[in-house]
């Protein structure tokens, strides 16, 4: 075999080698040790006790030391801040509760005070039979947006990806304040629909088949 083409067979080869390795770390990294495959490797490797260490330790209540934690922690502690600032009160007309109110607790004011945030209120019976004619009227395109429909089942983030774009690599950051900002999200919606108690456009025709089962 010519000398160039050997070269270039073990810089093929080499290349190879080297993907293989950075496949096998990563998978390693992804996949959990076990908990007895942990100890016995201790076991094999720790030796007799050997002193202390003096790691440094984060200073307290650094907002860099949520670089720290891992995503779904980090959401957690953002998800608590940001709710316990949210109140709701519900909107009223002759006594009866025709809507609700989302407030945001005001922390730059020298007094604690809450500021709207938005007013829903409740759709009339009017409006619910126009919605209804609505949704009867788009029965005929379900099929051809079904993909869409169950995909998005489970939340339309994925969605997003294509258009912006997102790289999970790049954009971690990016990616979990989405997050955050979904969750916040569903928390205001959920409590909303509960006050204004509306029927699904289904309840007002028995002609409305919804294509999935319709939400909790």
């Amino acid at each position: 075999m010519p000398i160039t083409s050997l070269s270039q067979s073990m810089q093929s080869m080499q290349s190879m080698q080297s993907m293989q390795s950075m496949q096998s770390m990563q998978a390693a990294l992804s996949q959990a040790a076990t908990p007895t495959g942990l100890i016995t490797a201790r076991d094999g490797i720790a030796g007799a006790p050997q002193g202390h260490l003096e790691p440094t330790q984060p200073k307290a209540g650094e907002a860099q030391n949520l670089r720290l934690w891992e995503g779904w922690c980090r959401r957690h502690v953002f998800l608590g801040d940001i709710l316990s600032r949210v109140s709701y009160r519900s909107v009223e007309d002759g006594g009866a509760t025709v809507g609700v109110e989302l407030r945001l607790l005001d922390t730059v004011a020298e007094s604690l005070e809450f500021r709207s945030l938005a007013r829903i209120i409740r759709p009339d019976e009017d409006d619910f039979h126009a919605q209804t004619a609505l949704v009867l009227s788009y029965a005929d395109l379900r099929f051809d947006r079904a993909q869409e429909i169950v995909d998005q089942m489970p939340g339309c983030m994925a969605y997003f990806v294509p258009i912006l774009p997102l790289v999970p690599e790049r954009m971690r950051y990016t990616l979990e304040l989405m997050g955050l900002v979904e969750t916040v999200a569903v928390q205001l919606a959920q409590y909303s629909k509960h006050v204004l108690a509306c029927a699904r456009p289904h309840a007002f025709s028995a002609q409305i088949q919804p294509m999935i089962q319709t939400p909790g």
